[in-house]
């Protein structure tokens, strides 16, 4: 009687320590992704304003445009970038010199990838104040539901518009 109580314990023992890992097993391999905002198709607004009687400045975009590529479909962001140390008049702090910029963008995404349809949530950062920086999906709705993915990004002006192009690799998980 305690040999079965032992064998079952230990057998039970085994199949929750392996466990965790089952999703990792099941996952598909990562795919290489690169997509870009499409800026003929940008707008929305935004607004700045002084952080108290500092040198810092907040602005807050609601933004919209379509992406294209790997991963592609209409998006909407929210955006908020902190300008510190900048001096210069209420107009537009990105055409000044400023000590140092960052910001944190969240993308809402009712995208197409790789033949299935939903809603994906992509967050991408940039806390050098040089146009580049990282992404990562946390989240996603009906066929999207499992996809996960990171990489970098950057912003581009050498055809005098910008290009903001995103690089990684995605997954399904099961």
């Amino acid at each position: 009687m305690k040999r079965k109580i032992l064998l079952t314990v230990l057998v039970l023992t085994a199949v929750l320590s392996i466990t965790p890992y089952i999703g990792t097993v099941l996952a598909t391999p990562p795919t290489p992704v690169l997509f870009r905002v499409d800026f003929s198709t940008f707008g929305g607004t935004r607004e700045v304003r002084q952080a108290g009687n500092s040198n810092n400045w907040i602005m807050h975009a609601n933004t919209y445009a379509d992406l294209i590529g790997d991963i592609e479909g209409s998006m909407t962001a929210e955006a908020y970038w902190i300008f510190h140390g900048w001096a210069g008049p209420v107009d537009d702090p990105m055409m000044l010199e400023v000590r140092s910029v960052n910001g944190h963008v969240l993308l809402t995404i009712d995208a197409k990838v790789d033949g299935k349809t939903g809603t994906i949530q992509l967050r991408f950062n940039d806390v050098t104040g040089e146009s580049v920086g990282t992404w990562v999906i946390f989240g996603g709705t009906d066929e999207l539901s499992g996809l996960h993915g990171q990489g970098t990004w950057e912003t581009s002006y050498d055809t005098g518009v910008p290009d903001q192009v995103f690089e990684g690799q995605i997954h399904f998980d099961p």
